[in-house]
């Protein structure tokens, strides 16, 4: 929770990143409560993820966020329509319920594709698996 309210605080009133950034802190201060909690449950119960399965976790975080990364890249580049972050940042937002549904399903239908996209080439099975494809030996 430190972790979040110190993002938060440093992401709106340091860099005006408004409420866009409340969400990203959230996320970052999330992936450190797993990771902190994960800890602690090692030290008191042994080991818990096998090799196997710490390799399938860095292979989803990896991929996820460079689908994130890119797509945040595709949008800021090529502008698409409706794009969350540079509504969020202007204080702008679609006024319609068509660009409004742009805004939400293009870079969602983005990020998906390119998850999958990384998924494959990763080999990522837990991911491919969440897309209903099975990994092929």
């Amino acid at each position: 929770m430190v972790i979040n309210i110190v993002l938060d605080g440093a992401m709106v009133l340091g860099f005006g990143m408004k409420a866009v950034s409340v969400a990203f802190a959230t996320s970052i201060a999330a992936w450190f409560n797993v990771f902190y909690l994960y800890h602690k449950l090692e030290g008191h119960s042994g080991r818990i993820l096998t090799q196997e399965g710490a390799q399938e976790t860095m292979k989803t975080i990896s991929v996820t966020m460079a689908a994130a990364l890119l797509t945040w890249f595709l949008q800021q580049r090529f502008f698409f329509p409706g794009s969350f972050f540079s509504f969020a940042f202007e204080g702008l937002l679609p006024e319609g319920h068509v660009e409004r549904a742009a805004a939400f399903f293009l870079p969602l239908g983005t990020f998906l594709g390119l998850s999958y996209l990384f998924a494959k080439c990763a080999q990522a099975r837990d991911l491919l698996t969440l897309f209903g494809k099975t990994h092929s030996n």
